[in-house]
């Protein structure tokens, strides 16, 4: 698999799945940096003009806050949108199950 791998992004990974992805990042970075690396942190290596560059580290910002009231409305906005009556949902999907013309054996 990882010879169709242009660029490829490594965060904190397990012993196991080290011993793996250690290849595309050596000499750069061994196993322990791929189990010890930081939270938000990651080691990268890019497909560019069709040369893969050498890895290099990259850090990630953390995620933000949410606002759960915004979450909230934009739920209930979906439901008013797009949102059906389960009974039609199960009625159009047993007319979509039925056959048109009886299979003859």
């Amino acid at each position: 698999v990882f010879g169709n791998i242009g660029s490829m992004i490594a965060m904190r990974v397990g012993a196991e799945d080290a011993e793996f992805l250690v290849k595309q990042f050596e000499p750069v970075f061994d196993k322990n940096d791929l189990i010890n690396i930081d939270n938000f942190n990651g080691y990268v290596k890019l497909l560019i003009n069709g040369a893969t560059s050498l890895p290099f580290n990259v850090k990630f910002y953390p995620p933000t806050k949410g606002d759960l009231e915004l979450a909230k409305s934009l739920k209930q906005l979906s439901r008013l949108k797009y949102g059906r009556e389960k009974n039609s949902v199960e009625a159009e999907i047993l007319e979509r199950g039925k056959i048109a013309t009886p299979i003859s054996g």
